[in-house]
């Protein structure tokens, strides 16, 4: 039983570093489906830090932007703090820019929160980004044109396992005061947040 177990032991060391050497970076992590099945109800609050060059021509904006995501998870229970969470070994709700042509930076922190109520466990994770963002624009009235510049957010996970929500506990923010294109164009404090799902044209591997 022992020679058994120093076995099995050794196969699962084994099977660890190949996962390692078959990852394409180090930080990589090889997503699971849930255990339980179910769908994750994925709650969503952005903050738009910074809006930066707007390029009419090649119809891009660049932006320094906040976002957090909140979700439940039941298989945390009796953790209370995020330092007892081995956190790539959990379930993650995956979500990409999936209108970003380029990515400067993309920081990502953890943290664990327990409703008091019924000590369920809320994941949250918080997200700083500055990126380029890609935006279809009609300029049929310029000079005298407004844009709805879009960020969009997907789940790598389909419909039937992600649903995203606005946290509608948390108002949205935008900050407009130092805004880089403020002699060329004028910015509306207002931020729509709504769910969305792509289309068939738009989806390849990733699906929301």
């Amino acid at each position: 039983l022992e020679k058994m177990d120093t076995e099995e032991v050794k196969v699962v060391e084994l099977l660890t570093k190949i996962e390692a050497n078959l990852r394409s970076r180090k930080d990589d992590v090889w997503h699971i489906r849930r255990k339980d099945g179910g769908k994750v109800r994925v709650l969503v609050r952005p903050s738009i830090i910074t809006l930066g060059e707007i390029d009419t021509v090649k119809q891009e904006f660049s932006a320094d932007l906040w976002f957090a995501v909140w979700y439940e998870e039941p298989l945390l229970k009796g953790k209370k703090h995020r330092e007892e969470v081995v956190w790539q070994d959990q379930w993650d709700p995956r979500v990409i820019l999936f209108n970003a042509v380029k990515v400067d930076k993309h920081e990502k922190k953890y943290d664990l929160l327990v409703r008091e109520a019924d000590g369920m466990p809320i994941v949250m994770i918080s997200n700083r980004v500055s990126a380029t963002f890609k935006e279809k624009m009609d300029l049929r009235n310029f000079p005298f044109d407004y844009q709805k510049l879009t960020i969009r957010l997907m789940s790598n996970w389909n419909t039937s396992q992600v649903e995203f929500a606005k946290n509608m506990a948390i108002k949205d923010c935008i900050r407009t005061d130092n805004f880089v294109g403020s002699q060329q164009w004028k910015v509306y404090k207002h931020i729509l947040c709504e769910p969305d799902q792509t289309t068939v044209d738009e989806a390849t591997s990733h699906r929301l």
